[in-house]
């Protein structure tokens, strides 16, 4: 019985028992089937970059939090958002071998966050880290104070 291969287009002669056969080699086989892993991982992921990209857009709107998380060893406090403090500093805690501390935290988005950083750009360390001296201690003291009137 002829049939015509599924991967490659040539004619081959079934040879087994399974008329269900696609594919003239084991060769033709194995194509398709990465084809089909490669097609689907390539969808897995534009379908990850597509909830994401949605989610960014979301995120830089939606009632969320700006912290303040502060490395007393080295004295550096890092200015960040996020909708769940407390399980952001655990995240944090996890790849920091000093211990964190979170100060505090106001309603605000990303917006707000870009702002302080921006604010607090004179004492910018690295990334969201800022050096904790005096003058950042008293104006996240007051930022602080002022939120909870």
């Amino acid at each position: 019985m002829q049939k015509i291969c599924a991967s490659c287009g040539n004619e081959f002669v079934l040879r087994t028992t399974h008329p269900q056969e696609q594919y003239c080699d084991k060769t033709c086989k194995k194509r398709a089937q990465n084809q089909r892993h490669y097609q689907t991982y390539r969808d897995q992921i534009a379908y990850r970059n597509k909830i994401h990209q949605r989610a960014k857009r979301a995120t830089i709107f939606n009632d969320g939090y700006v912290y303040f998380i502060v490395c007393v060893h080295d004295n550096m406090v890092k200015i960040g958002y996020s909708t769940n403090p407390i399980k952001r500093l655990n995240s944090l805690q996890t790849s920091n071998y000093h211990d964190l501390e979170l100060l505090g935290y106001i309603p605000g988005d990303i917006r707000d966050e870009k702002t302080l950083q921006h604010h607090f750009s004179a004492y910018h360390h690295r990334g969201e880290w800022f050096y904790y001296v005096a003058e950042c201690v008293n104006m996240i003291g007051s930022i602080l104070s002022n939120d909870t009137q």
